[in-house]
C-alpha cells in the first residue's frame, strides 16, 4: 500500500464546500512562469471546509472504517487535460491512502495505490474519489492533496473546477486570476467563473476579492422587529448571515432625542433630562413667521430655535446652532433653507432649522440680516461697530457696504420688493468707545450699498423696520424714545406717527392688510392701528410680561391679520383678537436660571430664580413648577434666592435694584433694604433674625432682625472699586459657617476672599488663595470655596488653612456650583465644562454621561422625595436637567 510523504510546506487558507459548484477556475491558468504546475485541493464533507495544514474532523469515522473523499473535476481548457500523478500529505499514523478512482461518463478507473494516470477531454468533467483507511477516531488523515497535471495548452489553458487553490512558485497573476488569500508565497489561486455565484456565508465564493457581495435577494424593504428609528431594514447579508438589516442603527445611545439604540426609550439608560414640566419662558431675541409655509412660525432665544406648525399655537424645540442666533432669513427660491445672523458668523441650514453650519464671515459678530425679497441671492448683514456687509451670492461670500455708514450698530433692513438695489437700514449710533448712545439714524442705498445716504437723521436709537409687500412705498420704523416713523415715498423721507414720545422697540404690517399696523412700546404694550398707523388703539399688555428693562418683538400671521405674536424677555405671546388681549405660548422652556435652592427639612422641593422669568418653586418631582405671581413678586429680573434652613416661612429674593422677602413662604413679597443688586444671601444656622447678603453695588449687608432692615457691613474690605458699570464693593458669594456661626465667609469680584469671625461684622482677608469666590458649600466641619480660576478649595477648620481639591482639572478652574451630597460625602461640582463627582477629593469624574449641555451649567442641588434621588443643575438657557443618583 502506497505510503504518503510527510509535507514540508503548508499554506493557511480556508476554501468553502459548495455541493460540486465553485466560483473559482484555480491551476495551471492563474501561474507565470513556475516550473511544475500543480492543483491544491481543500477536501470537505457536510459543509465543513479541509484547512490547509489541519485534518478535517468527521465526527462519525472510527478506527478501521474507510474515509471517502470525493472531488468534482472540469476541463475548461480546449485540449486535452493529462492527470499524472496525486501526491498526497498527511499526519503520519492517522491513515494511509489505498484507493483512487476516477469516474467519468464512460465508466470508472480505479487504482491501487498511486500513481494515477488519467486524462479529460475538453469541457469534459469527472469525479475522483480517494479512499483512506482511518488510524484515529474521527479523523481523516488528510493535509494537502496535489494533483500534478500538464499544461495542456498555449492558447487557452486548460482549468481545473473543484475545491481548491494553486500552489506554486509565483512570479506573477495573469489576468482574470487572484491571490485569494493575499499570500504570494501560493500563488495565484483561483480566477473568477462567469457561472460563480456568491452566498451568504462570510466567504469569497466568487474569488474576486469581495465577501458577500450582491447576494441574491438582498435589497428588498423588510421588518427587523426592532423599535422605532430601527424598525424599517433591507435585506442583506450581515456578518455571513442573510437576515433584515436595519436601514439606521442600532447605535450606542446619545443625546439627541432619537432611540438611537432601538430599544423603544429615547436619550435613557440614567442620563441627563429635563426637569422642565411647567416651567416655561425664557429670553427671546426674535420670533418670525415664514411666509414659504402656512402656519410657520420661529423663536429664537440663544442657540435654540422653536417651531411653531400651526401659527403659534404651540411651539417646540426644532434645532440649535453652535453660535448664538440673532435674526433669521427666508429665502424665496430655496424652501427648506434658512440663513440667520449669528454672534459668529453668517450661518445656513438646509434642513429647515435642525442643523446649521458656517458659511462666511466666521467670527463676526451679526446684528441683524436681510435675503432681499426682489433678489434672495442679495443679502444684506449689520454688525455692532463692523459696519455693513452684502453678498450677491446667498452668502457664499460679503463684501464690506460702508461708504456713508456712522459708527453705529445697525438694527435691521428693509428691502424694496420691485428693486433689488434699494434698502433701508434702522442704525443706533455709537460713542467712540463703542457705547450705545441714545441717538440713531435711518440709512438708504439704491445701488445695493455701494453708498448710504441719510434718509432720516437726529432720531431716537433705530429699532425695528416693516413694509407691506402690495405697498411697496409705505415703510414704517420704530424709535427708542421716538415712537413710530413712516415713509410713504419708499423711505426717501420720514414723518412721526401717532405714537411719539413713547419708546418703540418694534412695528409690523399685516401682510394680509396692509392697513393694519403693530407697533410695540415699552413697558406699555401693543398698539394697533387700522388706517396705516394715522391713529392707534391701546396699548395692551394685558396677559404679557413687560417689566422693565426690555423689548417686545413682533410678528404678524401672514394668513390673518388679527393673529400676532410677540416675544421679550420672558418668553413668547400670542394674541389672537389684534393685541387686545395675550397669552403665553406655554410649550416653550429656554429659562437662564441664576439659582437653585433647597431646604434639607424639605429635600423635594425646589426654588428657582431665573434672569427674565422670575422665581419659581417645585414642591416635588411628580408636580409641576408654578410661578410665583407678578402681583406678588412684580420682579422678571431676579439674580437669586434664599431659602431659610429652618423658617420655612422666609424666602428672600435678590432682584435688579432691590431685595425681596417673603414672610408667608412665597405667596407675598415686600420691597426691603436699600436699592441693591444682591447676588447671594446666607442665613444664621441657630439665629432665624441674622441674615447676610452679598450685593454688587453695596458690599456686604447685614441684617439682625430676619431681614426686614439691612445695613452695610464691610469692616475691614477695600474700598470701592471700579467693577463692571460702577466703582462699587461688588460681592459674589457670602457663607455662614453652620457648625461655627461666627465665622463667615464672602468671595469679592477680583479683590480677594475674606472670612470673618464675629457673624459679619469685620472681615479679614484669606492670603494665598485667589482674589475671587463665587460659590461655597458645606457638609458636617467641611468648607468649599469656589476659587475663581484656581478651583475648590477645602477648609476644616473654619478658615484656618485651605487646601486645593481640584488641581490638575483643567475643566474645574472656574467652578459655577458645587453640592456636598449628604449620603455619600461626594463632592459634586459644576462648570462650563460639564458636571464632575469625587469621592476622594483628588479623583474626579465627569457626570455628563449623555446629555448634559456644557454651556452655562451651574447650581447644582439633590432633591430627594423618598423615592428617588436626583441631581439638578441650572443652565443658561435650558432651564433645569436632573440626573438620577
Amino acid at each position: 500500500m502506497f505510503k504518503p510523504r510527510k509535507a514540508t510546506h503548508f499554506s493557511r487558507f480556508l476554501i468553502p464546500f459548495l455541493g460540486g459548484l465553485s466560483g473559482c477556475s484555480c491551476g495551471a491558468d492563474g501561474q507565470v512562469g513556475a516550473a511544475e504546475p500543480r492543483i491544491c485541493v481543500a477536501v470537505a464533507r457536510s459543509s465543513s471546509c479541509l484547512v490547509d495544514g489541519a485534518n478535517l474532523d468527521w465526527g462519525t469515522v472510527a478506527v478501521g472504517d474507510v474515509a471517502t473523499l470525493e472531488l468534482s473535476l472540469t476541463n475548461r481548457g480546449d485540449a486535452l487535460l493529462i492527470l499524472d500523478d496525486i501526491d498526497v500529505t498527511n499526519d503520519t499514523g492517522h491513515g494511509e491512502l489505498f484507493s483512487v478512482e476516477l469516474c467519468r461518463e464512460t465508466g470508472c478507473e480505479v487504482r491501487e495505490g498511486l500513481p494515477l494516470v488519467g486524462a479529460l477531454e475538453p469541457t469534459e468533467s469527472a469525479t475522483l474519489r480517494l479512499e483512506f483507511d482511518v488510524h484515529v477516531d474521527g479523523v481523516v488523515p488528510v493535509e494537502r492533496l496535489v494533483i500534478q497535471h500538464n499544461d495542456a495548452s498555449d492558447a487557452v489553458a486548460p482549468a481545473l473546477v473543484f475545491l481548491g487553490a494553486f500552489i506554486g512558485d509565483i512570479d506573477g497573476c495573469r489576468p482574470g486570476f487572484v491571490d485569494a488569500n493575499g499570500d504570494a508565497t501560493d500563488g495565484c489561486e483561483c480566477g473568477v467563473l462567469a457561472d460563480a455565484v456568491e452566498i451568504c456565508d462570510g466567504l469569497d465564493n466568487d474569488c474576486d476579492g469581495e465577501v458577500d457581495e450582491d447576494v441574491p435577494g438582498a435589497g428588498i424593504p423588510c421588518d427587523t422587529t426592532l423599535e422605532g428609528a430601527c424598525a424599517d431594514g433591507t435585506t442583506g447579508c450581515l456578518d455571513g448571515v442573510f437576515s433584515c438589516v436595519p436601514n439606521y442603527g442600532p447605535t450606542a445611545e446619545v443625546c439627541d432625542g432619537e432611540d438611537n439604540d432601538c430599544d423603544g426609550a429615547v436619550d435613557e439608560e440614567g442620563s441627563w433630562e429635563r426637569y422642565d414640566d411647567g416651567l416655561s419662558g425664557g429670553f427671546m431675541f426674535d420670533v418670525v413667521y415664514d411666509e414659504r409655509h402656512t402656519g410657520v412660525a420661529y423663536a429664537l432665544t440663544g442657540r435654540q430655535l422653536y417651531r411653531s406648525q400651526n401659527g403659534g399655537d404651540s411651539f417646540e424645540l426644532h434645532g440649535e446652532a453652535p453660535v448664538n442666533l440673532r435674526q433669521l432669513g427666508f429665502p424665496a427660491d430655496s424652501p427648506l433653507e434658512i440663513v440667520a445672523a449669528t454672534e459668529g458668523g453668517f450661518y445656513r441650514s438646509n434642513d429647515g432649522g435642525v442643523t446649521w453650519s458656517l458659511v462666511s464671515l466666521g467670527g463676526l459678530s451679526l446684528f441683524s440680516l436681510m435675503v432681499h425679497p426682489a433678489d434672495p441671492a442679495r443679502i444684506f448683514v449689520g454688525t455692532n461697530a463692523a459696519g455693513i456687509y452684502v453678498s450677491t451670492n446667498g452668502g457664499e461670500s460679503f463684501t464690506p457696504a460702508n461708504q456713508g455708514v456712522p459708527f453705529s450698530r445697525i438694527a435691521g433692513f428693509l428691502g424694496d420688493p420691485t428693486n433689488p438695489n434699494v434698502a433701508v437700514a434702522s442704525v443706533q449710533l455709537l460713542t467712540p468707545q463703542g457705547v450705545t448712545s441714545t441717538a440713531g439714524q435711518i440709512l438708504r442705498t439704491t445701488n445695493s450699498g455701494g453708498n448710504w445716504t441719510i434718509a432720516k437723521d437726529s432720531i431716537g436709537l433705530g429699532k425695528g423696520l416693516a413694509r407691506c409687500a402690495s405697498q411697496p412705498d409705505d415703510l414704517y420704523a420704530a424709535v427708542s424714545n421716538g415712537g413710530l416713523l413712516k415713509s410713504t415715498d419708499g423711505g426717501t423721507t420720514w414723518a412721526e406717527l401717532a405714537l411719539t414720545g413713547t419708546a418703540a422697540s418694534d412695528v409690523e404690517v399685516a401682510p394680509s392688510n396692509c392697513d393694519r399696523v403693530y407697533g410695540s412700546t415699552y413697558p406699555d404694550g401693543v398698539h394697533q392701528s387700522n388706517d396705516g398707523g394715522q391713529t392707534f388703539t391701546g396699548p395692551s399688555g394685558a396677559g404679557m410680561d413687560v417689566q422693565i428693562p426690555g423689548e417686545i418683538e413682533l410678528a404678524v400671521d401672514p394668513a390673518n391679520a388679527d393673529r400676532v405674536l410677540a416675544a421679550n424677555h420672558s418668553g413668547v405671546f400670542l394674541s389672537q383678537d389684534a393685541g387686545a388681549t395675550w397669552t403665553r405660548v406655554q410649550a416653550i422652556s429656554a429659562s437662564k436660571i441664576t439659582t437653585l435652592a433647597i431646604r434639607p427639612s424639605q429635600p423635594s422641593a425646589v426654588w428657582a430664580s431665573t434672569w427674565g422669568q422670575g422665581v419659581w418653586e417645585r414642591p416635588g418631582p411628580s408636580q409641576s413648577w408654578a410661578r410665583v405671581a407678578s402681583s406678588a413678586l412684580p420682579r422678571d429680573w431676579a439674580f437669586t434666592l434664599g431659602l431659610h434652613p429652618q423658617n420655612l416661612d422666609l424666602v428672600m429674593v435678590g432682584a435688579a435694584g432691590q431685595m425681596w422677602r417673603s414672610a408667608d413662604g412665597g405667596t407675598a413679597f415686600l420691597p426691603v433694604g436699600p436699592a441693591a443688586n444682591v447676588l447671594d444671601f446666607a442665613f444664621h444656622p441657630n439665629d432665624a433674625s441674622v441674615v447676610l447678603a452679598g450685593s454688587q453695588t453695596d458690599g456686604v449687608l447685614k441684617s439682625i432682625d430676619g431681614g426686614l432692615t439691612w445695613v452695610e457691613s464691610n469692616n475691614g474690605l477695600p474700598p470701592p472699586w471700579p467693577s463692571g458699570a460702577c466703582i462699587c464693593q461688588d460681592i459674589r458669594a457670602v457663607h455662614i459657617d453652620s457648625q461655627s456661626p461666627s465665622t463667615a465667609y464672602l468671595g469679592t469680584a477680583g479683590q480677594g476672599i475674606f472670612r470673618s469671625t464675629d457673624s459679619g461684622d469685620s472681615w479679614l482677608e484669606v492670603a494665598g488663595v485667589g482674589n475671587s469666590a463665587g460659590c461655597f458649600a458645606q457638609r458636617g466641619g467641611e468648607v468649599l470655596l469656589c476659587v475663581g480660576g484656581a478651583g475648590l478649595w477645602s477648609t476644616l477648620d473654619h478658615g484656618n488653612t485651605l487646601t486645593p481639591i481640584t488641581q490638575g482639572v483643567d475643566e474645574l478652574s472656574n467652578v459655577r456650583g458645587v453640592v456636598i451630597d449628604e449620603v455619600s460625602g461626594d463632592v459634586i461640582a459644576a462648570s462650563d465644562a460639564g458636571v464632575f463627582r469625587t469621592s476622594d477629593r483628588t479623583t474626579w469624574e465627569p457626570m455628563d454621561n449623555l446629555c448634559l449641555p456644557t454651556a452655562g451649567v451651574r447650581d447644582p442641588v439633590i432633591v430627594d422625595d423618598g423615592v428617588q434621588r436626583r441631581l439638578l443643575v441650572g443652565t443658561d438657557g435650558n432651564g433645569v436637567l436632573s440626573l438620577p443618583l
